[in-house]
């Protein structure tokens, strides 16, 4: 049983883009299934996330976010935008997720803090910094 397991595997986004420009081409869907070793969910799925785009297309987006790292999805978004390109935002997220890229975050600066003393108990109630009028009126009577 040890050697049964289906290992996954993980297509680059160049051949998934050659998948879906087979498919759009006309060639059917069960012979691709079969020629690549993928399932008919799969190819959906790819079409949903990679369809309408080629592969210079996705080596752009790697290369503007190369050239800014500190740059989101978002800001990738408007760069594409003006470049012509008709994407939604929301696409622009997935693929910037599945090609692994992530805005580079700052670490925190650790600041030393200064010792602590422990808080005082007050001795006396009259020491106490806190008064409300039902204090007031235990002392009163």
């Amino acid at each position: 049983m040890e050697g049964s397991q289906v290992q996954k595997k993980r297509d680059t986004e160049e051949q998934i883009v050659r998948i879906l420009g087979e498919a759009e081409a006309g060639v059917k869907i069960e012979e691709l299934t079969r020629k690549y070793d993928v399932g008919r969910n799969t190819i959906y799925r790819w079409r949903a996330k990679y369809g309408g785009l080629e592969i210079s297309d996705l080596r752009r987006m790697k290369e503007l976010a190369a050239e800014r790292p500190r740059f989101g999805y978002r800001r990738l978004h408007v760069l594409l935008v003006r470049e012509g390109w008709q994407i939604h935002r929301k696409r622009v997220l997935r693929i910037y997720q599945e090609l692994g890229l992530q805005v580079r975050r700052k670490k925190r600066k650790q600041v030393s803090r200064a010792s602590r003393r422990p808080k005082e108990v007050p001795t006396l109630r009259s020491e106490s910094w806190r008064w409300t009028p039902a204090c007031r009126w235990r002392h009163l009577g």
